[in-house]
């Protein structure tokens, strides 16, 4: 995958996922229930913490932005959840 022209790491499955979801409603926010849906399935609702999202969330953001601690892409609304600006 390529981001502004540099080649990315590989994503691994749930990262691709969460891009998938995120991709798909770009612009939007996405809350954690829809992200657990997504990523884990339906039968992970209750199991998935708040910590296990955010790891992933900040492992996919290490992979495409070009500056992670200040992200153009990949944002997080703090109680809100995340949303996809801009294409990656």
């Amino acid at each position: 995958m390529t981001v502004d022209g540099r080649t990315t790491e590989a994503l691994t499955n749930l990262e691709y996922r969460l891009l998938l979801l995120l991709y798909g409603q770009l612009g939007k926010i996405c809350d954690k229930y829809q992200v657990v849906e997504a990523v884990w399935g339906q039968d992970y609702m209750d199991t998935v913490d708040d910590a296990r999202i955010e790891k992933l969330v900040s492992r996919l953001r290490a992979k495409i932005e070009p500056d992670p601690t200040n992200p153009r892409y990949l944002m997080t609304l703090r109680g809100r959840g995340y949303k996809l600006v801009g294409a990656v």
